[in-house]
């Protein structure tokens, strides 16, 4: 055999090894703690006020904007570790329920126009236009099958 054939054999072996890990099912332990470690929007937003300085934020003791400050900074550190790895889980044609807890992690909205659902889920951290690892919108059908998952693009 050629040196050019054991290339071309080589090359393709790889590229479909690539497919098929990129096309396959997570285990869902897995999943589940990695979902886990994303904050509510809730609280997102709760820790974003504590940690930016320019924001208000509430009256609180010292004793507890100091635990708060604390728990926000974990928050927030576990969402910049999750985010990029369930990112890489997501995959486009799987329903939306193969991923315990996901849908209580993000803010979803519903576009009647296109019958489908778009739900964001991470934290903004930038403070000029464009993209972030942190954050991504995912879109899924009304059977919960996931059609898209779209970086956010900020533009100011």
């Amino acid at each position: 055999m050629s040196q050019k054939a054991i290339s071309l054999l080589l090359i393709a072996g790889s590229t479909s090894i690539l497919w098929a890990k990129s096309t396959e099912k997570p285990n869902r332990k897995e999943l589940a703690g990695i979902i886990e470690q994303i904050p509510r929007q809730e609280d997102i937003s709760h820790y974003r006020a504590l940690i930016s300085p320019e924001k208000k934020t509430p009256v609180l003791t010292a004793y507890e904007k100091d635990a708060d400050l604390k728990q926000a900074t974990e928050g927030i550190e576990n969402l910049k570790i999750a985010i990029p790895k369930l990112r890489n889980l997501l995959i486009v044609g799987a329903s939306v329920f193969d991923y315990p807890g996901l849908l209580s992690r993000g803010v979803i909205s519903y576009d009647e126009n296109g019958d489908i659902y778009c739900m964001y889920v991470g934290a903004y951290f930038r403070k000029h236009e464009g993209s972030g690892p942190y954050d991504f919108r995912l879109f899924f059908d009304r059977m919960g099958k996931i059609t898209a998952v779209e970086t956010v693009v900020y533009k100011n």
